[in-house]
């Protein structure tokens, strides 16, 4: 495994890691709301999904900081699709909903959104990595 692989490696294993927290404390989060009397626990308890937030950004940035130049460049480009891409389909939501008589959803939505778009980014800029590779060689 290169260096490159390494440094994806660790990134995923982190994003995974924080991403998974995030989940469990949403998941948690009503459960131990309604077994919590009003005071400091119960806003602690409301602010929780904060912390794995902010570590999902400092995953992010801890990775973008480890690449050289060039993947530097590949990851804020397909950053910068999967943002524009998440920030429609979150901004478009309202008017589908009213359209169509649709639920409301939470924002806590939009990072499992623009994360899933940027995993989409992310095999689309590995599958052109890969061609763009190829194309060389041959």
């Amino acid at each position: 495994m290169d260096r490159e692989q390494r440094k994806a490696t660790a990134y995923t294993v982190e994003l995974i890691g924080a991403t998974t927290l995030y989940a469990i404390s949403l998941f948690a989060r009503r459960p131990l709301l309604r077994a919590t009397p009003d005071g400091v626990l119960h806003t602690l308890i409301l602010l929780l999904p904060i912390l794995p937030i902010l570590l999902m950004a400092a995953v992010i940035v801890r990775h973008y900081l480890r690449l050289d130049e060039y993947f530097r460049h590949v990851f804020l480009q397909s950053f910068a699709v999967c943002a524009a891409v998440a920030a429609c389909l979150t901004s478009s939501f309202p008017f589908l909903k009213d359209a169509f008589g649709l639920h409301d959803i939470s924002i806590t939505f939009a990072w499992p959104v623009l994360g899933a778009c940027w995993f989409v980014a992310s095999f689309v800029t590995m599958f052109q990595q890969r061609a763009m590779t190829r194309a060389a060689g041959a």
